[in-house]
């Protein structure tokens, strides 16, 4: 396809720069006899010049080749040297092992400089794969993202003190909470409401009832998504999306 591109432009131009030539040359009587003469030139210097033509031209595709080639020879030579690698740890126990980042890891996000695993723990990465992308040989500068799976050369004894850091996930707090269990609660505040002339920091509610302010109403004003030193009055109307049982609870 880009051959045939090359060849339809390399016309065009032909056709236009002739054309200019002679309008500028001849005038319009005088085309018609020159005409003859045009053709047997170009019938005459035609081989040559197109001879010329497919000589650079086919420099420029060799050229463009040759660049081709040696971008993945440049790949090659990087997969060579990572299987290099491999087989030479082969030699002192090492063998690679295939690993996946858990989104909940407490490295997912980090370079690889700031987690010193080679350091530490005497292992090396010889690949990070990410969906259809591969990064051989990573570099410090490399980060980690969940799900990336992660090739690993070590021992056994290596493996077994890295593994467990490897797998180390941030504390999350589970609950049994269903998603009917959670509602969007209007409460009001009456004076003898615990809430009442308190703050959202300091009464604590969101964390006691797993639960988020959306809003407040008092009088004619509306406050969405209040900060923690909004303080409640008698009156209020509050706008609270939590856990059904410990939101009702704040209604008494």
């Amino acid at each position: 396809m880009p051959i045939v591109v090359i060849r339809l432009i390399r016309l065009i131009l032909g056709i236009i720069i002739i054309g200019f030539w002679i309008d500028t040359i001849f005038t319009s009587d005088r085309i018609f006899l020159a005409l003859p003469f045009l053709v047997l030139i170009f019938l005459f210097s035609s081989k040559k010049i197109q001879q010329r033509y497919y000589r650079i031209e086919t420099r420029f595709l060799e050229n463009l080749n040759k660049r081709e080639h040696e971008e993945k020879e440049a790949k090659n030579q990087v997969v060579e040297e990572v299987s290099h690698q491999e087989a030479g740890t082969l030699l002192w126990g090492a063998h690679m092992v295939k690993l996946q980042v858990d989104p909940l890891a407490t490295y997912v996000g980090r370079h690889l400089k700031e987690l010193q695993w080679r350091e530490k723990y005497g292992i090396n990465i010889a690949y990070i794969k990410r969906g259809d992308f591969i990064i051989y040989a990573p570099m410090r500068d490399n980060r980690l993202l969940p799900f990336d799976e992660v090739g690993v050369i070590a021992t056994d004894e290596q493996l077994e003190i890295f593994e467990p850091v490897f797998n180390t996930k941030e504390e999350v707090v589970h609950s049994v909470t269903e998603p009917d269990d959670v509602i969007l609660y209007k409460l009001k505040i009456y004076p003898e409401n615990i809430l009442n002339g308190k703050t959202i920091e300091a009464s604590d509610v969101c964390k006691k009832t797993n639960s988020f302010i959306l809003g407040v109403e008092r009088n004619n004003d509306k406050f969405m998504h209040p900060a923690k030193d909004f303080r409640f009055a008698t009156d209020d109307i509050v706008w609270i999306v939590g856990e059904r049982k410990k939101v009702l609870s704040l209604d008494k």
